[in-house]
């Protein structure tokens, strides 16, 4: 089995932050942030040094809990002895480490070690060096035979300290890391909230990779936009992507409304903008997931959400075509042939501008003005035959470029 030990006992650098472990980092705290690392590793224990047990950990100890994983919370580090047996693993992080580094996350999950940066490169962001050439990362691996070391030590000795020493003098094999990874933020010492606040802008833009309008296509475009200007902010203001992906749900609904009471143009209005809305809940989720493994959860509802918003597109523009003595089969014939197109021609495209043929948010709008201008049908017909110009120029283009 697999322990973790995180320490919460060192203070921030500023006077009424409390401690380092509680600093906030894009609407969650370190403590929180190591924890889903921990879990992520398969710990089935998670042990928090802390002086006592106050609401924040309280709510910590749900969240474990929830996973069926056990937590203790601990005030003296020779109590670790008690949880953890001679054959688990124990994982340790420093005080203040912010876990973001998913090939950190890959070397740890290759088992025991103590994962090391060089000093000249980690020492001035904060590590601690534990040779002439080498700064400890803030985390290792080491068998659980070595921690009733700890009994040896006075009982007010420093847990973490104590136990990088334990490991280094138990031969466990030092793992050398990429300095790559420290200049960007993605793993990092933070001391104070103002740390965090400094590394929250550019660690977030990364990971919510807003692109190129002419890769992603205009709404995928302006919806990662939206989340790396807004992202931080909204999630330090503890607005979750599951909200926005729920406002996006109560948008369409809005849109099915309007098209069941005949207007169409609104509906299809309301459309785009819950694309809108759910690309930048996309978004905001690749930004707050710092390159973890997707929820599953989150990508089925959204999943759901853009097969929805597809059918009540298709349903929008039956009723927009509003052809008097026309059965209900032919007027869908339009719009599934449309959003069929939709769905086909972007996949053929080996070219930087075709993601725009597969743009829900710029259909939604270019139909939306067809209706209030009263030529849906047209429009419609128009870009259905714009998009198979499109499709036959695309499959043209790809057997050329993989013609041997």
């Amino acid at each position: 089995m697999r322990v973790a030990l995180l320490s919460m006992l060192d203070s921030a650098g500023e006077p009424g932050e409390g401690q380092k472990a509680f600093i906030s980092f894009a609407g969650k705290t370190i403590a929180r942030r190591q924890i889903d690392l921990a879990l992520a590793l398969g710990c089935e224990r998670v042990v928090c040094l802390a002086e006592n047990l106050g609401p924040v950990l309280i709510g910590l100890q749900h969240e474990v809990e929830a996973t069926g994983a056990k937590f203790h919370v601990i005030s003296l580090p020779r109590a670790l002895s008690g949880l953890v047996r001679s054959a688990d693993e124990l994982l340790v992080l420093a005080d203040g480490v912010l876990p973001l580094a998913e090939e950190v996350q890959e070397t740890l999950a290759k088992g025991q070690g103590v994962l090391t940066f060089s000093a000249e490169e980690g020492i001035p962001r904060g590590f601690e060096r534990i040779d002439l050439n080498h700064a400890w990362s803030g985390a290792l691996i080491m068998p659980g035979r070595l921690v009733e070391r700890l009994n040896e030590l006075p009982r007010d000795c420093d847990g973490v300290a104590s136990l990088l020493r334990i490991a280094l003098q138990g031969k466990v094999p030092e793992r050398p890391l990429s300095d790559g990874i420290l200049p960007d933020g993605r793993w990092a010492m933070l001391n104070s909230a103002r740390d965090a606040e400094l590394l929250e802008p550019g660690w977030f833009h990364r990971h919510v990779a807003i692109g190129d309008i002419s890769t992603s296509g205009l709404g995928h475009w302006l919806g990662a936009w939206l989340a790396g200007k807004f992202g931080v902010n909204l999630l330090n203001r503890g607005v979750r992507p599951a909200y926005m992906l729920s406002g996006a749900g109560l948008l369409l609904v809005s849109a099915l409304i309007l098209g069941w009471l005949s207007m169409p143009g609104l509906g299809l209005i309301l459309l785009a903008l819950a694309w809108l809305v759910g690309d930048a809940a996309s978004a905001l989720d690749r930004g707050e997931r710092a390159g973890n493994g997707a929820r599953p959860g989150f990508a089925r509802a959204l999943l759901a959400c853009r097969v929805m918003s597809d059918l009540i597109l298709v349903a929008l523009v039956s009723v927009g075509i509003g052809v008097r003595f026309v059965f209900w089969p032919e007027r869908l014939f339009v719009p599934l042939i449309l959003i069929g197109l939709v769905w086909l021609v972007p996949g053929l495209s080996t070219q930087r501008w075709g993601a725009i043929c597969g743009d829900r948010i710029l259909l939604a709008l270019l139909l939306a003005a067809g209706t209030l201008l009263g030529v849906l049908l047209p429009v419609a017909q128009c870009l259905i035959l714009v998009l198979l110009g499109c499709g036959i120029a695309f499959s043209r283009l790809g057997s050329r470029l993989t013609r041997v």
